[in-house]
Formats: C-alpha cells, structure tokens, sequence
C-alpha cells in the first residue's frame, strides 16, 4: 500500500505535467495565429526603368493590408513597386507589386494603380541673368555683373527642359557705394513666367558666383580691344584670324585720361613655336589713369594653320598631247614659266620635276591654233601664274 504523502507527490507531479503540456499547445498555437495589420503611407518604388529615362512624375503613397506573422513586421520588410521595365516617354498607369517575407498574404493594395510619367533624359545648357534689384547710392552706377560661372547645365526630362524661358539670379543694389559679391542660388523660369520647381530637374550649379562692380559715376567711352600676339608659330605655320569676344569694352575715367586712349590691349599671348589654333580667356589691360575696364576679361581666339608659300619655276617644257595622227606639231614658245602656291611644307619639298605643263591638240587640223596651256602640280598646291598662258601650235 502507497503512503498517502506519495500519493500526493505523484498526483502533484502528474497535473504538472500536464499543465506543461497545455502551455506548449497554447504558446504554439499563438504563434502560428494569423493576424491582419493595415500599412499606410507606403512608398512605391520604380523598379525596372531605362537608364535613358528620367522619372518626371513619381508614384503617390499607397495602402497594404497584409495577414501572417505580421506583428514584428517593419515597413522596410515589405517591398512596393512599379516595373517599369520597357516603358517608352509618356504617362503610365500601373499596377502596384508587393513583396513580403514568407508566410505573409498581401490582402489588399489602395490603390491598387498608380499613375507615372517618365520623359526622355536630356541636359540642356543655358546662360544665367542677373535681376539687379533697386539702385545704388546717389553718384554711383553700377557696371555689368560678373558670373562664374556664367552658364549651368539643367538635367532631366526633355519635355521639362524645353520649357525653360530663363534662368536668373536676384540681387539687391538698393543704396549701394560698393562692389558686391555674393553666392546666388539660381531660379528657373517656364516660359509661361512661373518660377519651376520640379524635383526631377538636376541644377549644375545650383548656385554662382556673382559681382557687381559699383564705381563712382565718371566719364566712359567704348573702345577696340587688341590682342597682344607675341612669339613666332612653328616652321612652316602662321597666325591667321585674331578674335576678341567681345570686341569692345567699356573704360571709365576721368576726361583728361579718357581722351587720348583708342584701343586697349590684351595681357600677352605667347605663341612660340605653336602648331594648332589658341583659344582661351584672356585678361584685358587697365591703361593708365583708366578707373574700370568692363568686361576685365575677354575670350580670344588664335587660328594658326599651315604657312603658305609661292615658288617661280622657269622654262618648263610644254608636252604635246593627242596630237593629230601623220601631222608634225611644233610649239612657240616650247616652254612655260609657273607661279605654283601651296603650304609651306609642301613648297619646301617642290621641285621642277614634280610639275607638267601641256596642250592637248585633240580635234585639231593642218594649220596653226592658239592653244591653252595647263598645267598639273601636286596635291594642295594650285597655280597662280602661267607665262604665257597660251602657245601656237603648228601642225604640218
């Protein structure tokens, strides 16, 4: 027979278990209950689009309602998108994809489409203009406005981009005596005259530098600008065309000073033995007396290209072509002097013997003709005098 304390023991031990038992089903049976959580504010994403492509209009925020084990769910486990993949310039209306970790249903999408447009990516460059605000102070003006840079580049849609007017800074003179300089941001302007705010366009730079020279209002007169070419081109080369843009600029001074100046000069450009054109920004030089030269810089152009070059070549014998078949022909005079031009390089390798002078007697008769001579020189080279440029011809 059991003690009754055993008996006890036991029972206690055995409810025990069983308690046990009941926990682990109820615990297992809540994890694996599946539960419904609604996800609002959703970004969609664009997945799939051409890098050829820009997006112009971005999908709204949508809806999710999902059911699983979504009670430790975040926003960033769920994944919500359009595919874009294969769309041409143009508005969209898609479906919208979601993924979602496994064992988790998507129940619902508001709303289940959305609406993007994508354009073709362009960049467009364009000059920046500067709104001068007010006036500077009593006895002062203010001279032209100086950029860096002076253009920027706008990136995006091309449907957007064409519809850009303008692109300005603003800055404010209002009681100035002094220079100002200040960093601007840059404003887009549509051309129906509404500032552009759209958040696909990219901005390069989003802001210049800008300064405007204030200076006491004195006398001013426009004047040449003259570039200062020094040192000699290549053997063989030359200087062509000289540029100055702009070809004038404004000097300012006192009236004794300004009178007697007719040009301004550049800073010096040195072309020793230079093979290919220059171009390049050049400082302009403050004469004597001068207060301001506006612009202070210009942009200059040098052409340099091959040297030309002219030979005499005496007595060339003038070859008789396609002469009559059983005549005897016979030229007056027999020979011909040339002036033959050409690049120098080329006119430094010429020689007698690399031209012909000729007649071509085809289709003429017993007697004497008065025949033009002509002449075959090498390539890049052409003729600028025959002596004579016509001989007789006496066919016998």
């Amino acid at each position: 027979m059991v003690p009754k304390d055993d008996r006890y023991n036991l029972i206690f031990k055995i409810v025990s278990i069983l308690l046990a038992i009941l926990m682990y089903v109820f615990v297992a049976n809540e994890r694996g209950t599946d539960l419904e959580r609604i996800f609002d504010n959703m970004t969609v994403q664009v997945r799939g689009m051409g890098s050829d492509l820009v997006l112009v209009q971005k999908p709204g925020n949508v809806q999710v309602s999902l059911r699983g084990p979504v009670d430790t769910l975040s926003p960033q486990d769920i994944g919500v998108y359009v595919d874009l993949s294969g769309a041409k310039p143009g508005e969209h209306l898609l479906p919208v994809q979601v993924s979602v970790p496994n064992g988790v249903t998507v129940l619902n999408v508001k709303p289940g489409r959305v609406k993007v447009k994508v354009d073709n990516r362009d960049e467009k460059q364009v000059p920046v203009q500067v709104n001068l605000l007010g006036s500077p102070a009593s006895g002062f003006i203010a001279l032209d406005p100086v950029l860096k840079p002076s253009q920027i580049v706008v990136k995006g849609g091309a449907s957007v981009l064409q519809n850009i007017q303008r692109v300005y800074v603003n800055i404010d003179l209002r009681g100035t005596d002094h220079n100002l300089s200040e960093n601007l941001p840059v404003k887009l302007l549509d051309k129906q005259g509404n500032v552009i705010t759209d958040p696909s366009l990219s901005v390069i730079p989003a802001s210049v530098d800008v300064l405007i020279p204030v200076v006491k209002d004195l006398p001013a007169k426009t004047v040449p600008v003259k570039v200062d070419v020094q040192g000699t081109p290549a053997k063989g080369y030359q200087v062509g065309q000289v540029i100055a843009e702009p070809a004038m600029v404004k000097i300012m001074a006192q009236l004794a000073s300004l009178k007697p100046i007719e040009y301004v000069l550049t800073e010096p450009i040195d072309l020793s033995q230079a093979k290919t054109s220059v171009a390049k920004e050049v400082p302009v030089r403050v004469p004597a007396g001068v207060n301001w030269v506006q612009p202070t810089t210009v942009q200059v152009v040098v052409q340099i290209g091959p040297g030309q070059g002219e030979m005499e070549i005496a007595d060339v014998p003038v070859t008789l072509t396609n002469v009559p078949g059983e005549l005897q022909a016979v030229a007056s005079p027999a020979s011909v002097n040339l002036r033959v031009a050409g690049p120098g390089e080329v006119m430094a390798r010429l020689t007698p013997r690399d031209v012909r002078a000729y007649v071509d007697l085809s289709g003429l008769g017993k007697g004497t003709h008065t025949v033009e001579v002509k002449v075959q020189t090498p390539e890049r080279t052409t003729v600028t005098g025959i002596t004579p440029a016509s001989v007789t011809i006496t066919l016998n």
